[in-house]
Order: structure tokens, then sequence, then C-alpha cells
């Protein structure tokens, strides 16, 4: 009797539960339609602040095990984050879509869980060479945006005792990057290649602190990249696929480290031009061999006046490394009024595709 008694009990929870969830996925249901019917700039939960239109965003799925890519449900990690604007909606309801009345859709492209019959998103990412395949989505609007140079700042006395880093976890690449960093340590006389990771013979210390949010867990990131790199004056910024205005963060982490010079093997130079100073990094293409690259570092390192000609940009400016999964900056872009100006792109697969990588 206890049994069936407990049993009972169990299916007693399950059932209000379910309906618990049923009457939440109903009552956001019904907040969404009212926010895509009225779009008046007020937020559900407060008054918003930013311009009078509100932006709707649909997360289509999770950044890893992230809802919301972290950015957290309707408009509550705007005003979590005291952004300088609120005024951007997030959900996840996908069968809302068709409404047409979304802002910005988001995917992760890395993301495989996706069991959809109307869509079939991108499963990898762009060097994996697939499709995207979204007909109702044929014209894109693609936003670069570049990380931030502005405040002027003094540069620090150098204080390096190693000479170049490289921070790698996937070991045999399309770029065939690691044959290059092989080819270029037999050349080297004097400077030596500390490779930290799962590729190399250096461990990376990892925070222990509990990171519960995709913010955190970035920004524990960049400073993992920063304890590295206080001690080396190179680092080896290379793509693991050679893509047009492919650039990943680890690029942008060098970056921002004083008398740090990042060295740069992927997309070509002009691509890099628009997103960082002229001067501030040094890309393989500018040596006919990686035996010229290592003739060329070795002189750096031995040339201080040579070396520091790679960091007067830092006496101008300073690298501004927003997280890439900040609501404040999510929102904010969406409301810069110079996005409307924008062309879009009439065939993101052949924009996305079409002899943008040469692996």
């Amino acid at each position: 009797m206890k049994s069936a008694y407990r049993i009972w009990i169990q299916y007693s929870v399950l059932i209000v539960c379910l309906l618990g969830t049923l009457y939440f996925l109903n009552k956001e249901d019904d907040i969404l339609d009212k926010s895509l019917s009225k779009n008046d700039g007020k937020s559900l939960l407060v008054e918003a602040s930013g311009n009078n239109k509100r932006y709707n965003i649909l997360f289509w799925n999770e950044y890893f095990s992230y809802s919301y890519f972290g950015m957290g449900l309707y408009n509550e990690g705007f005003l979590k984050n005291k952004c300088q604007f609120t005024n951007c909606y997030n959900s996840n309801i996908q069968s809302k879509w068709k409404s047409g009345k979304f802002d910005a859709i988001v995917f992760h492209g890395l993301q495989e869980s996706m069991n959809v019959k109307d869509i079939a998103m991108l499963k990898k990412a762009r060097e994996a060479k697939r499709t995207f395949h979204i007909p109702f989505l044929k014209t894109f609007l693609i936003l670069f945006v570049p990380f931030s140079f502005g405040t002027k700042v003094s540069t620090p006395k150098m204080n390096k005792t190693k000479g170049i880093a490289w921070v790698v976890s996937h070991c045999k690449t399309e770029s065939k990057r690691e044959e290059y960093v092989n080819e270029l340590r037999k050349h080297l006389k004097k400077l030596t290649i500390d490779i930290y990771g799962t590729c190399g013979d250096h461990s990376i210390q990892k925070d222990q602190s509990q990171q519960n949010d995709v913010q955190s867990v970035e920004w524990g990131r960049l400073n993992m990249y920063k304890n590295i790199l206080k001690d080396y004056k190179f680092y080896i910024s290379f793509e693991n696929a050679k893509c047009k205005d492919y650039i990943t963060e680890k690029f942008f982490y060098a970056l921002s480290i004083p008398n740090v010079i990042p060295i740069t093997f992927g997309t070509n130079i002009s691509d890099y031009e628009y997103v960082a100073p002229k001067k501030s990094f040094i890309h393989v293409d500018e040596f006919d061999s990686p035996k010229e690259l290592a003739t060329y570092l070795e002189d750096l390192n031995e040339n201080d006046e040579k070396f520091f000609a790679y960091q007067t940009w830092r006496s101008l400016f300073f690298v501004d490394v927003p997280n890439f999964s900040s609501p404040c900056e999510f929102c904010r872009v969406l409301n810069q009024r110079s996005l409307q100006n924008k062309p879009p792109i009439p065939d993101i697969n052949k924009y996305w595709f079409t002899n943008q990588c040469n692996n």
C-alpha cells in the first residue's frame, strides 16, 4: 500500500510539473504574441531604456548548454547587467519565426542537437564546407563588429623573459598550421616555441572557480591567456582554417596584452588590418618561407627598437575585448541606426562558401 501511495505521489508531482511547464510555455507564448503585435518599446518586466523600438530576438538553439547564449529570458539579462539599452526581448519559441517580426535570429553553428522539420540549420563551422539550408532567409544582413580601438593609454616597459607561445587544442587542422609551426621551429636558433594545451608539453592551469554562465567562462579564457602571455614576446595566432574574414578570439586576446606581437596565419592581411591597426601583428604572408620568418623574429627579439615598432600603436589606443555573449553588446548592436543602411547579402550560401576558403 505504501509503495502504491509513493507511486501515486510521484505521478502527481510529475503531472503538476508538466502542467506547470505547459502553463509557463503558454504564458511565454502569450507574452511573445503581445510583444510581436505591439512593438511599443516598453519592457514586459520594467520600463526599457534605449530608443522606442523593441527588438525581438529568436534564439534557435543553445550555445552548448547555455540557453539564450547566456543572455537570459525576455530582457532580464539586459536589466541585470544594467545595459544602456534594455529594449531587446529574447525568446526561443521556434513556432513564432514565421511571424516575420523577429529582428534577429541567432543560432549556434556548432550545435549538433537539432531536430526540426521545417528548417535544417548549419551543423558545422565554415571550414566544414556545409551549406545553409534556410530558404525563408535567403537574404541576410551580415554585421561585422570589429573590436574597438579608442582611448589613449601608456605602454608598460618590457619585462619579457620568454620567446614564442602557442595555445592550441586541435593538433591536425584543415589549414595545416601545425606543419608551418614545425617548419618554423627548425629554423629558430635562439627563440623557442612553447606549446600549451593538448598538442604540446605545457599544461594549462584551469580556473577552479565556479563558472556557471557563458560570460564568466569567456572571461576566464581571456585571463588564462593573460597569465600565459605575460612572459612572452610573441604569440602564434594560427587559425584552423584559411577562410575570408575568419579571425577567432585568440588573436584579440593576444593583441590586448601589452608587449605581445601576434603572428597570424589564416585569412589575408587586409582582413586583419580591418580589425586591427597596421604594424600591430606579423602575418606569415609577408614572408616567402618559415625560414625567412624565423630570421625576422630572431632579429626582432635581439633589437628592442624594431620590436617596439610593433608597440607604438599602444600609446594611442587600447584594445577593448567585449564578451561576444555580452547582453549589453548584443542589444547595443541591434540599436545602432547605422545598421539599417547596410546592404543585405542576396545569397548567404554563395557569400559564405564560394571561394571563401583556401586550405
